[in-house]
């Protein structure tokens, strides 16, 4: 009788053991699955850290690069009325200049201080208070789009 027991026992044990088996199984895969799922959370973390570095470094360059268009834009400004200016000069020293024919028989006219003056374009260039106006006016656009990212 006690043989007949075991062999009844036996068979569940095996499958007792192969239960318990699949369900360490099992929880090993959940374990390893929750570990994956936290290292995606922190690696996401850090990748969203790194974007918004990004976006600020961006947003100070874009800031430094609208500064140095506006030096341009004013030094062409300037390029511009200089060349003017010596076209201008080129002019009233072409006329100045007598030609062959015309040296012997008269004197070269002279040049009054009115036909010098040179007409220049009616752009002024920024005040300092200007310029410290608009960057800050810049600066706080920077910083109310950071309040609105970080919300």
């Amino acid at each position: 009788m006690t043989e007949a027991k075991d062999e009844n026992t036996r068979p569940d044990a095996d499958l007792r053991d192969h239960l318990h088996q699949m369900e360490a199984k099992v929880r090993k895969l959940r374990d390893a699955r929750n570990n994956h799922n936290d290292q995606a959370k922190r690696f996401a973390e850090q990748r969203n850290g790194i974007q918004a570095q990004y976006k600020e470094h961006r947003e100070k360059l874009d800031m430094s690069v609208a500064e140095v268009k506006a030096i341009r834009a004013e030094q062409n400004l300037h390029k511009t009325r200089r060349d003017a200016i010596q076209a201008q000069i080129r002019d009233l020293i072409g006329q100045a200049k007598p030609s062959a024919a015309t040296k012997m028989t008269r004197n070269p006219p002279r040049l009054n201080s009115t036909s010098c003056q040179v007409k220049l374009t009616t752009w002024k260039r920024p005040t300092k208070l200007e310029v410290v106006c608009l960057l800050r006016r810049k600066r706080r656009q920077w910083t109310r789009s950071r309040i609105c990212d970080d919300a």
